[in-house]
């Protein structure tokens, strides 16, 4: 007959707290740092690259570490598209930019030029700052939708990730920077 061999309780880990946030929190500034880099790389205006509000960016930065906190998951394309949206809505805000943007959805023109449609992108994403009263949402509602539209056109002829980080998540990205910016709720 066979011997009775007892198993071995398992070795308690103990962590502390502070190590996994610390661990957490380094992952997420790796996250963060590659994600700025990568889309400051790709972004060619000048004006995104150095004339942004430092405070902004802090406050969507502590804000993006609290939904990873949470959610218990980085998500670097949505990082991406958070700062890419925030930097839109500085340069929105610091030269009153608003108006329509259907004139961009034109698919009648043979080639389209890739910066025609970026702006009027990054057009709809304003507007659903600054351009609508008393924040409608049927009208935010059809700017998300016209801007979903132009963000996947510009990525189709550019290849550039930021715009498809900003299709897949421009809706949750204008709620997010909206309660950065304002201090509303999102989802």
């Amino acid at each position: 007959m066979g011997v009775v061999v007892p198993f071995r309780k398992p070795e308690k880990r103990k962590f502390k707290f502070t190590q996994i946030t610390q661990t957490f929190g380094g992952v997420f500034e790796t996250a963060y740092a590659e994600a700025r880099e990568n889309l400051l790389q790709q972004v060619d205006h000048r004006s995104f690259k150095d004339d942004y509000d430092g405070d902004f960016e802090a406050g969507v930065k502590e804000e993006l570490y609290s939904k990873s906190v949470r959610e218990k998951a980085i998500k670097p394309d949505f990082i991406t598209a958070a700062l890419y949206c925030m930097i839109v809505v500085q340069e929105a805000e610091s030269r009153h930019i608003s108006g329509d943007p259907t004139p961009y959805m034109n698919k009648g023109e043979k080639k389209r030029k890739p910066r025609r449609v970026l702006k009027g992108a990054n057009l709809c994403t304003a507007n659903c700052f600054f351009g609508i009263e008393g924040s409608e949402k049927s009208a935010r509602e059809a700017y998300v939708v016209c801007g979903v539209k132009l963000y996947e056109e510009y990525y189709e002829l550019t290849q550039k990730t930021f715009a498809k980080y900003m299709a897949e998540n421009l809706r949750r990205v204008i709620n997010f920077v909206d309660y950065c910016y304002r201090g509303l709720e999102y989802e």
